[in-house]
């Protein structure tokens, strides 16, 4: 295997990462921001540390939110805005942009979408194929986690630890499933 770019490790150089969560109920009375801040706390309480913290303007903030009727990869996307050009996971982030469908039809379902898209945020950048097991967060189609003990899988509680005390460029193909 050739050592590239993308079989190192390019995360956030900084911790925690800040989120704007726009302020915005729907018509039907769902208050998107509340219910993905619920999910923003939720991963730093699993963590036991604070991971995200909320930021005050879209301008403020590493990660900023969208509430969209066209999500393109399905209910959620996670994508990269700055660097202009790069993959999430292929560079050092600077500000990317979480879109999350507003069709959604429970508050239940939309909270775990968000979970999933914070999980892409903090270093999950790939759906994981090789856990088939229930109760993954990252498992592309993932549904019923907030029914479950443990949220946020204890292997992906590890997973995200680990990005975060790696150092910057780790070769990451020894860690490949």
């Amino acid at each position: 295997d050739d050592d590239t770019s993308a079989s190192r490790l390019w995360k956030w150089d900084h911790c925690p990462v800040s989120v704007y969560l726009p302020d915005s109920t729907l018509a039907t009375g769902r208050p998107m921001d509340d219910l993905a801040r619920e999910m923003l706390a939720l991963w730093n309480q699993t963590m036991g540390e604070t991971y995200l913290v909320e930021a005050a303007s879209a301008a403020a903030a590493d990660v900023h939110f969208a509430w969209v009727t066209d999500a393109s990869a399905g209910y959620g996307e996670t994508a990269l805005e700055v660097p202009v050009g790069g993959v999430l996971g292929e560079v050092i982030p600077q500000r990317v942009r979480v879109e999350v469908e507003t069709g959604i039809l429970t508050d239940t379902f939309f909270r775990e979408v968000a979970l999933h898209e914070f999980g892409h945020v903090l270093g999950l950048v790939d759906h994981s194929m090789s856990c088939n097991a229930a109760g993954h967060l990252m498992v592309l189609g993932a549904s019923g986690n907030l029914s479950l003990t443990d949220p946020i899988h204890p292997d992906e509680v590890r997973a995200v630890r680990t990005v975060r005390r790696l150092r910057q460029g780790t070769d990451m193909r020894r860690f490949e499933p």
